[in-house]
């Protein structure tokens, strides 16, 4: 924060599994899933400093994650 109390930095760690890296793994560059971290990396607001880190992570077996289904009704 600022002397205006304005937030001037973001720092932020997600952890989850890759959706992406089970359909097209070379979607992934630099060890980031672009897909898991796109509402974080894609700010609407304006930061002097953006921290940003990923964490790949496997839910136990039998337990998969998939996108949310779209629903037009």
């Amino acid at each position: 924060m600022d002397a205006q109390s304005k937030a001037v930095a973001w720092s932020h760690r997600i952890v989850g599994s890759s959706i992406i890296a089970r359909y097209n793994a070379a979607w992934i560059k630099d060890g980031v899933d672009p897909d898991a971290v796109e509402g974080s990396s894609n700010q609407p607001y304006e930061f002097g400093d953006v921290h940003l880190d990923w964490v790949a992570y496997e839910p136990p077996s039998g337990i998969r994650t998939a996108y949310f289904p779209l629903h037009t009704d």
